[in-house]
């Protein structure tokens, strides 16, 4: 398995990417920011990326995530929950990266909500949707390959 942590960011969140080194395929986990960190990243490791995954939608996961799904033109999964909260976080986003001089633009829909139980594959890896309400409505984990997201 290929595993990049990114720290990005004005929180120094981490961006997570993880790929197959069998089929070269991957994901990237919690764009937070620094999308030409992230994209340089991935070409570095060689992935074609197939999936954005979030694990929550709040500001400091998800600045990044217009530009390099834009770039990439994959479809983005997260929890319905989440979804639907996003109303409230770009607010709350505007407001905390305008004080920081950050622009922050959200980004289209997601095409795959994922639900407890799903399974991401990436390549030869696979990984179970954990929904993990409390930090957020729809907060989800990934677990697999002795990792959790």
């Amino acid at each position: 398995m290929i595993l990049k942590a990114l720290e990005v960011g004005p929180f120094a969140s981490i961006c997570y990417i993880v790929g197959s080194e069998k089929t070269r395929e991957g994901m990237i986990i919690d764009p937070g920011a620094d999308a030409p960190d992230i994209l340089a990243a991935v070409k570095e490791a060689g992935l074609k990326i197939i999936i954005i995954v979030l694990t929550h939608a709040h500001i400091d996961h998800i600045t990044a995530l217009k530009p390099v799904k834009e770039k990439l033109a994959v479809p983005l999964g997260m929890h319905e929950k989440e979804f639907k909260s996003m109303g409230a976080m770009k607010k709350m986003g505007d407001s905390m990266m305008g004080m920081m001089g950050i622009k922050f633009e959200m980004p289209s829909n997601p095409e795959r909500f994922l639900q407890d139980g799903d399974v991401i594959e990436i390549g030869d890896l696979k990984f179970t949707i954990l929904h993990t309400p409390g930090h957020s409505p729809g907060g989800i984990r990934l677990l697999g390959n002795g990792l959790v997201f």
